[in-house]
């Protein structure tokens, strides 16, 4: 039985790996002679061995989610060497090693995970990153990814999506620019937005002339990714082209505000490794992520800053704004909170936290709030704004109408004063 069943799978492993792996770029004598070995050890292998060999394979992925890295690696090559079937063990070592930047050994091992599994995506989409920014292998990337996006397999939607990111990618690099949209093109029809993608598309209808449809593309992004520094500039240099010169000095500005702004992260972040209790340059950099809509890092960032001033009131304020709009609304109301005990003369702060209420359906205590944040600032527009909606939600139709016709007068005398 034991020697029928190993039959059967080692002509699976022929049948199954042998024609595409002959088909693949850079698969070589010693390629080939992996796949032989292969397949002799599912001939000779003992049980036991393969076993403990998987029992290895799982050691380091619980040792890898404990983020002990070093012992998973120990554990994955343990494993691989035991049964260089294990395609997934072969990509995690290849992925490990690209954290360590040992590009050669990282190439090698995401080949071996292709040979061990040829419809295995994920050591494609590793080694074509590779073979693109770290080798310049662009042809041999090409190829590589040609097989596997031509091959009739069943290949998730987003490892799809990212083959032929790649592949476009890779025929932008070779100057192939119809191929590369094409392939843009797939990704993107199917409702998949990737700015990088949408920015390469772009380029490549400016290089095949198509000025209305890269115009189109380079907009839809800024929209999307306002501080998308390359694609101002890129629009900015397209309207210079069609001699459109007031958007042209609209982007270029755009591009030049964003990369001062990112040479001042590199400066702040440079101040902050030197001497990590500058309270103000946490704060600064906070802030500038917070105006860049990247709530998450922003949070981070800031949540550093409470570590060394726990009683800044701005800290919470910017953290409760961050909160807030990635619709944390809990964490937003707590860190409000916060900056309204420690300056509670400070009309802003509660009526950002009125706000908060308000989405959290807690109208009642949004009024609390807002009334005293209108004592404080009877002529700031947006607190009456906020305030009528509170009103209407707890049915007090009098109060809100009346409040409204207040938000409505400060709102255009502010529209009049700035005429």
């Amino acid at each position: 039985m034991l020697l029928t069943g190993r039959v059967i799978i080692l002509k699976k492993i022929i049948r199954h790996n042998l024609p595409v792996c002959c088909e693949l770029s850079g698969i070589d004598c010693i390629k080939f002679q992996f796949l032989i070995f292969a397949a002799w050890a599912i001939w000779y292998l003992p049980i036991s061995a393969q076993e403990t060999a998987y029992t290895n394979y799982k050691q380091g992925i619980e040792l890898l989610n404990q983020n002990q890295k070093t012992e998973a690696l120990q554990y994955f090559q343990k494993a691989v060497d035991q049964d260089p079937n294990l395609a997934n063990a072969h990509f995690l070592i290849g992925m490990l090693m690209k954290e360590k930047e040992k590009w050669i050994d990282a190439l090698s091992a995401l080949e071996l995970a292709i040979v061990a599994d040829p419809k295995y995506a994920a050591p494609y989409i590793e080694l074509a990153k590779l073979k693109i920014n770290i080798f310049s292998q662009i042809p041999e990337t090409i190829s590589l990814l040609k097989k596997i996006v031509d091959a009739s397999i069943k290949i998730s939607v987003d490892n799809t999506v990212e083959l032929r990111k790649w592949l476009g990618i890779a025929y932008f690099r070779d100057g192939q620019f119809q191929r590369a949209k094409t392939e843009f093109d797939t990704i993107l029809t199917d409702g998949k937005f990737d700015p990088y993608s949408v920015y390469l598309l772009s380029l490549s209808l400016i290089q095949l002339g198509d000025f209305q449809k890269a115009e189109r593309q380079l907009r839809v992004l800024v929209e999307k990714e306002p501080f998308h520094k390359k694609a101002h500039f890129s629009l900015g240099n397209l309207y210079r082209t069609v001699n459109q010169r007031h958007q042209s000095r609209q982007h270029l500005q755009q591009f030049q505000e964003i990369d001062l702004e990112d040479e001042k992260i590199i400066y702040l972040e440079q101040s902050i490794r030197a001497n990590p209790s500058q309270a103000s340059a946490w704060l600064e950099l906070g802030r500038i992520y917070s105006r860049r809509q990247q709530w998450s890092v922003a949070v981070s960032i800031l949540n550093r800053l409470l570590d060394l001033a726990p009683t800044n009131p701005v800290s919470h304020e910017v953290i409760g704004l961050c909160y807030l709009m990635d619709e944390h609304y809990q964490k937003a109301s707590q860190h409000y909170q916060l900056a309204v005990e420690l300056r509670p003369e400070n009309a802003t702060y509660r009526n950002s936290l009125g706000s908060v209420y308000l989405k959290m359906d807690c109208p009642k205590l949004a009024i609390q709030q807002l009334e005293i944040a209108a004592e404080l600032e009877p002529q700031n527009e947006k607190i009456f704004n906020n305030l009528a909606i509170a009103y209407q939600q707890t049915d007090q139709n009098e109060l809100a109408e009346s409040t409204y016709i207040r938000y409505q007068k400060l709102a255009n005398k502010q529209i009049n004063s700035e005429k």
